[in-house]
């Protein structure tokens, strides 16, 4: 099973176009403790080649806008369009 499968099951079944979780309740939800650079990286958020985490949830419609000091990231939908250019 992949690591973020849960993770991927809670955006499946997410309706709003916008919410927020703290870092704790994505942990919550993963299973798992963040790395390092999660909470001190703004890169970590963004999706490319060697961020799976972020890749998987560009997947389901949603860009990531992590908030490092305050310890929570907003997760917004858009459009198809824009996650494939």
């Amino acid at each position: 099973m992949d690591k973020f499968y849960n993770f991927e099951c809670y955006l499946r079944n997410k309706k709003e176009d916008t919410f927020s979780l703290s870092f704790n309740e994505v942990e919550d939800i993963l299973g798992f403790k963040l790395t390092f650079s999660a909470y001190a990286y703004q890169a970590y958020w963004k999706a490319s080649k060697t961020h799976t985490f972020p890749n998987m949830v560009l997947k389901y419609g949603y860009k990531m806008t992590p908030y490092l000091m305050a310890k929570y990231v907003v997760f917004s939908k858009i459009s198809k369009e824009t996650i494939w250019k």
